[in-house]
């Protein structure tokens, strides 16, 4: 599962200033946004994060289960600076 706010954007490494890690971030970005697209997303196992008003819930699009795709694609924290 993933904090749904970090999957769908990435903020901190987008802002990094480790320049390969925000390139995975863009890269990632662009992923989640492509996997996305027009259609809707579903939200499964919703419950609070550690921190306050953070949701961490399972991800699924009309092509399947985010967490499941980002990690097929190498996007599932390791490489990060």
């Amino acid at each position: 599962m993933f904090c749904v706010r970090q999957t769908l954007n990435r903020q901190t490494q987008l802002r990094s200033r480790c320049k390969a890690e925000k390139l995975k971030a863009e890269a990632a970005k662009a992923f989640v946004e492509q996997m996305i697209g027009p259609g809707a997303v579903t939200l499964y196992d919703i419950h609070n994060g550690k921190y306050a008003g953070r949701v961490v819930a399972r991800v699924v699009t009309k092509q399947g289960d985010l967490a499941t795709a980002l990690k097929a694609a190498n996007f599932d924290g390791d490489g990060w600076c």
